[in-house]
This record gives structure tokens, C-alpha cells and sequence, in this order.
């Protein structure tokens, strides 16, 4: 069977993908952001323990989801651009652009649904 160029391109780009999440995934790589993923992880579960009082045995109730997708966007911040959005702290100005991004995906998914099936 023939390759059409369009392949051959396509699997050079694949290639370069592959190498470059092969250092992304690297030992040495994640041994570095170690340190930036127990920094917001320690600062979040500080925070979760603020929601309990003293003369109380529980917390009151939490939206464990949005908590978690703070800390992973946090996370993502500290790795990929030097600073954390700071999603995770409490009043955070930021956390509208989640909702707006939930939106914009949801708005495209059911429109790239409605023209598979036409």
C-alpha cells in the first residue's frame, strides 16, 4: 500500500508529538515539577481544612469537583506558564473564565454533534 504525502506529514508530526511528550513524561521532568504540584496541593488541603470549625466534627458541605479542577488548573499554571491562577484561593477573580470555558466547549461539542448527523 502507497503513503500519500499528506501521511508521511502527518507521521513526522506525530513523531515530533510523541518527542516531545516523551520529555514532558521524562523521570527528570516530573522529579522537577514535584515540588510545584506539593506546593499547591499542601496550600489546597489547608484550605479545605478552613471550611471546618472548632466545635464542629465535619466541614460544612464542599463542591469537591470545582475544588479539585482549581487545584489541577492551578497546577497546570505553575507548570506550563511559572505562576499558579490562584483558582484555589478563596475569592479568586479568575474562576468566572472556567465557566466561560465549560460554555464555549459544551456550545461547540453539541454543534459539532448536530452536523454528524445531518
Amino acid at each position: 500500500m502507497r503513503r500519500t504525502p499528506g501521511a508521511r506529514r502527518q507521521s513526522r508530526l506525530t513523531h515530533g508529538s510523541e518527542r516531545v511528550l516523551n520529555h514532558a513524561f521524562s523521570d527528570s521532568a516530573l522529579r522537577s515539577s514535584e515540588s510545584f504540584i506539593h506546593s499547591n496541593v499542601d496550600r489546597w488541603l489547608q484550605l479545605l481544612g478552613q471550611h471546618k470549625k472548632e466545635s464542629q466534627a465535619w466541614t460544612e458541605c464542599i463542591e469537591m469537583a470545582d475544588q479539585v479542577t482549581y487545584l489541577l488548573f492551578d497546577i497546570l499554571g505553575d507548570l506550563c506558564f511559572g505562576k499558579s491562577f490562584d483558582l484555589k484561593e478563596p475569592g479568586s477573580d479568575l474562576r468566572h473564565v472556567l465557566k466561560t470555558m465549560n460554555g464555549f466547549v459544551e456550545t461547540v461539542h453539541s454543534i459539532s454533534q448536530r452536523s454528524e448527523n445531518v
